[in-house]
């Protein structure tokens, strides 16, 4: 199943970049990516890890921009309760 939602403009070219939440199973593992559109195609930018035992904040707001070509996504997972990991990652775009 894929979710679709609007990100910011992170390239400026006039398109705003997609959100894409993707699940295939029953894992609470999902995937959280950022999709841009370059050359009439779709193309991932940026991925990290959905853990759906941290539902908050929501994906919408996991993905910002930095500046231009530039954006974060966070992550929060854990393997146990006790580590649990909260980091933004930095992409860029090329």
């Amino acid at each position: 199943m894929n979710t679709f939602f609007s990100v910011d403009d992170i390239n400026n070219d006039g398109i705003n970049e997609l959100g894409k939440y993707y699940t295939s199973c029953s894992s609470r593992f999902k995937s959280l990516e950022l999709i841009s559109l370059n050359q009439e195609e779709w193309k991932i930018k940026g991925r990290v890890t959905f853990d759906i035992f941290y539902k908050k904040p929501k994906k919408e707001k996991r993905i910002k921009k930095i500046e231009l070509n530039k954006f974060q996504m966070r992550e929060i997972t854990s393997e146990n309760t006790d580590n649990i990991i909260d980091i933004w990652k930095i992409f860029e775009m090329k």
